[in-house]
C-alpha cells in the first residue's frame, strides 16, 4: 500500500479473508494488517480491493464500512445478514437462495446503498467440475 506508481492502478484480491483474522476480528499479525490498510487507504493510492469470505461476521467493521460494492451469495447463517445491516446498511432479512444466485449493492455518493440487483452467475462446466462439495 505504501508504494505508489504514478498513473498505475492496482487490484488486490483476497480470497478466504477470514484466514487473515482471528475469531475476535483482530488481525493475525497485530503489527501489520495489510488488508485493512488496503481497504482504508487503497483508494487514495489507486488500489482496488476485493474480499471474499464464507462468513461476514469476523471481518473487521472498518473493512466492511469501506465497501463500495457488495456481491452476496447465499449465507449459511442469516445472523450474518444482521451483521451486514449494522455495518453496511443492507436491510434484507435473508441472503439470496438458489444455486449461484446473488444480490449486488453499490454505495452511492453520500454513503447510501442502491437497491439490490439480483442476478445469477454462470460458470463453464469445466470450472464447476473442479469445485469441492462445500
Amino acid at each position: 500500500v505504501k508504494a505508489q506508481w504514478k498513473n498505475r492502478e492496482r487490484r488486490l484480491i483476497f480470497d478466504e479473508t477470514l484466514d487473515f483474522y482471528a475469531r475476535n476480528g483482530y488481525s493475525i499479525d497485530g503489527r501489520n494488517d495489510a488488508l485493512y490498510l488496503a481497504a482504508r487507504a487503497g483508494g487514495e493510492r489507486g488500489i482496488g480491493t476485493e474480499f471474499g469470505a464464507h462468513r461476514v461476521y469476523g471481518i473487521p467493521h472498518l473493512i466492511l464500512m469501506q465497501l463500495s460494492r457488495v456481491n452476496l451469495f447465499h449465507l449459511v447463517s442469516d445472523a450474518d445478514m444482521k451483521h451486514l445491516k449494522t455495518t453496511v446498511g443492507i436491510r434484507d432479512a435473508e441472503s439470496p437462495h438458489g444455486e449461484f444466485v446473488f444480490r449486488q449493492w453499490e454505495k452511492k455518493p453520500g454513503g447510501t446503498l442502491s437497491e439490490p440487483f439480483t442476478g445469477r452467475a454462470t460458470y463453464p462446466q469445466s470450472y464447476l467440475d473442479q469445485l469441492s462439495a462445500t
